[in-house]
């Protein structure tokens, strides 16, 4: 093809495509004149119904977060009151004050978070503490908890029942007062007192809450609901657990005389024979039967009697040590236990309770009346272990041997190999 034949070729393509492109966006112009007016609402609405559904997709989350929140709360409610069920029940178990006490420090520490819990306990109704017990405490925070900004009116909140004292931010506090960070390392403080039988028992301290996030400024609300409820719980539980101590002492001793019982003193004596064979200390027996009873009871009348018996008693234990142990045998018997008392040292003893009845009349209505008092005595001494029975029965023989003398003295069988068979027999 020539030179001039292919130009004459490209002119006639461009012809024709401008007579089709031409009417093609004419077209175009005009379909969009035509549906803008339509298009543009659809974008809007498309628009705005976005805009709900947004809205209503962050509404739905919130209100997911919320429900989770909720059941968190819930499920951490659940699980302060199955705590506080089984402290309940662990509480009222307990059959001493101490392990009582370090439950209810445990549970209280676990249930809060608290870095540091510790019990002051009260003595004799008094808020000075007698006693201080403590978990995950150490000397700075045991200073700290001491030097806290209590007022007078945070005394009295603390001394009321169904009532906790919170403190925060005690950082400030602790600046204030010149501490370094080390001697007070205090963020927040939960206090709530003890009380039983309605009088005021000691005070519970919580220091320290720790979260997931690290310390918190202050114990929350449900912290202190938890520690309201067990100091509630812990005071019932010493309640009940004082008056059954109060009901097992009552049981140990004699109704007249408030010594030891005939059960309780045997009692005794068994333990203080066990402690002198770990100790290797000798422990005496002293039996002492006040001397011609029956006779005042014929000529005076038992009430006379039951005041000889009274005096006696407390005679017998003015005269003995803080860690003797004098007992009723029964009548006008009394048994007495005198632990890191030697042979030697027997005699004298036993002599200071025989003065204690003989050297004074006892004062009775019916006039003074001279009591005397016969003693038999011995001793169980390291190397020789002897049965409580068998000491019992030496010292019985040493009390008859001082009747068959005439009474009001004292007599000692120091060892049973001293004593035959039938003499031992005699008395028991």
């Amino acid at each position: 093809m020539s030179l001039v034949a292919a130009l004459a070729l490209l002119t006639l393509l461009s012809l024709d495509r401008d007579n089709v492109l031409a009417p093609l966006g004419s077209f175009l112009r005009k379909l969009s004149l035509l549906t803008g007016p339509i298009l543009l609402p659809l974008l809007v609405l498309a628009l705005g119904v976005i805009k709900v559904l947004h809205g209503e997709w962050r509404t739905a989350k919130r209100e997911c977060l919320r429900a989770s929140a909720t059941e968190a709360a819930l499920t951490k409610r659940t699980e302060a009151l199955h705590t506080l069920v089984v402290a309940a029940q662990t509480l009222s178990a307990q059959q001493d004050l101490d392990g009582l006490l370090s439950h209810l420090l445990d549970v209280a520490k676990k249930s809060t978070g608290a870095r540091y819990v510790s019990l002051a306990v009260s003595n004799d109704n008094q808020r000075e503490p007698g006693q201080f017990l403590s978990r995950g405490i150490d000397d700075a925070a045991a200073q700290a908890i001491q030097a806290l900004p209590l007022d007078q009116g945070a005394m009295d909140s603390l001394g009321q029942e169904n009532s906790a004292l919170s403190l925060r931010h005690l950082a400030k506090h602790w600046a204030s007062l010149g501490f370094p960070k080390d001697h007070a390392p205090m963020t927040s403080y939960l206090g709530v007192s003890i009380r039983c039988h309605g009088r005021f028992f000691g005070r519970l301290s919580l220091a320290n809450k720790l979260t997931e996030q690290g310390l918190a400024t202050d114990f929350s609300g449900l912290d202190e609901q938890i520690v309201l409820t067990l100091v509630a719980q812990a005071g019932t539980a010493i309640q009940n657990l004082q008056l059954l101590q109060d009901s097992q002492e009552e049981a140990r001793h004699d109704s007249l005389t408030e010594l030891l019982n005939h059960s309780a003193i045997l009692h005794t004596l068994a333990q203080e024979l066990s402690r002198a064979e770990r100790t290797r200390h000798p422990v005496a027996v002293l039996m002492a039967d006040l001397d011609h009873f029956k006779r005042v009871n014929d000529t005076y009348g038992h009430p006379v009697g039951d005041i000889v018996i009274q005096e006696a008693a407390q005679r017998l234990r003015k005269a003995a040590r803080r860690y003797d142990h004098v007992g009723r045998a029964g009548g006008e018997e009394f048994l007495i236990i005198v632990p890191n008392c030697d042979l030697d040292s027997l005699r004298e003893c036993a002599e200071r309770f025989r003065m204690a009845i003989s050297s004074m009349p006892f004062d009775t209505p019916s006039g003074p009346l001279p009591i005397t008092v016969s003693i038999g005595a011995t001793v169980a001494s390291p190397g020789h272990s002897l049965s409580s029975e068998l000491l019992r029965k030496m010292a019985d023989y040493a009390l008859y041997r001082v009747k068959s003398r005439g009474r009001n003295g004292v007599d000692i069988v120091p060892h049973p190999h001293t004593l035959v068979p039938e003499q031992i027999k005699k008395v028991g």
